[in-house]
This record gives C-alpha cells, sequence and structure tokens, in this order.
C-alpha cells in the first residue's frame, strides 16, 4: 500500500464489531459508520441516562445513515500536535480520507472509494473527480485539528 505510514487507518485495523447483550434490549443492527468516541453516549442510550455535555460522540442509536467516523492517532504518549504528526482518517459508507501532518504541513493524504476498493489500494486523491469530495473531507479533517490544538 503506498500509505504504509498510515497503515493503523485501513479497514482491517478499523472495523471493530460490537455487542451488547441485555435481554430486555430489543435486538437491532447499526449499519451506520461508529467511531470508539460513540460508545459511552450509547451505553448511557441504552441504559436510559443522559450523556455529559463534554462527550464528543453520538449514540449510535440516533445516528443518522449519512455519518461520518473520525479516527485520531496521536502515536504513543500524549497527543501533543507541536511535536508530533497529526494522523486522522474520516470515514463514511463510501470513501475513507486519511490526513497526516508534521510540523503543521501536510505529508500524505489518501482518499478511498470503500465500495469500489474495498482493500483500500487505489488512491484517488490526485484524481480530479473526487476533488470535491476530498475538498470537504479535508475541511471536516481540518476543523478537527484545530478543535485538537484548542485543548
Amino acid at each position: 500500500r503506498n500509505g504504509q505510514k498510515t497503515l493503523h487507518f485501513y479497514n482491517e485495523f478499523v472495523n471493530v464489531p460490537m455487542l451488547f447483550y441485555d435481554p430486555a434490549i430489543k435486538p437491532i443492527k447499526i449499519k451506520q459508520v461508529t467511531s470508539h468516541i460513540d460508545l459511552a453516549p450509547t451505553v448511557l442510550d441504552l441504559i436510559g441516562l443522559n450523556r455529559e455535555g463534554s462527550f464528543q460522540g453520538a449514540s449510535v442509536i440516533n445516528k443518522s445513515d449519512d455519518s461520518h467516523a473520525i479516527i485520531e492517532s496521536g502515536g504513543r504518549g500524549p497527543c501533543d500536535l507541536i511535536r508530533k504528526p497529526a494522523k486522522i482518517a474520516l470515514v463514511t459508507k463510501e470513501y475513507k480520507y486519511i490526513y497526516s501532518s508534521k510540523d503543521n504541513k501536510e505529508s500524505t493524504k489518501e482518499l478511498y472509494n470503500l465500495i469500489e476498493d474495498t482493500n483500500e489500494l487505489n488512491n484517488l486523491v490526485n484524481n480530479s473527480i473526487y476533488s470535491k469530495i476530498q475538498e470537504d473531507f479535508e475541511n471536516i479533517v481540518k476543523k478537527r485539528i484545530l478543535a485538537i490544538d484548542a485543548v
């Protein structure tokens, strides 16, 4: 794969099944894209408690079909975007956009069509047909980086 430095964002590393069991809960299958930050709000929703306002995730019970998930990796140790690269992936049902920067300079961008390229081998980042998708995803990722920087 072209993006060996962002290997931990490929589907075989991030597609993690999740199962809750309680005989009182009606079985449902969630098909939306979700993230680990959605775990706590989902558990609270299932047991009927209100979530803290500081949670960034959303309950997967109420998530819309057009949702996306953001996957972040700060490597080992504390998050430090000044000394360590920002590595963020934005995932929808159809696409995955991977963005990595070091020293506030872009270093890696990858865009994959997850429906047509399930093994994520064809990086579409330089394909003009996908420039609008890339621009939209990059704006979301850069907003997330600014939010992390503000903390």
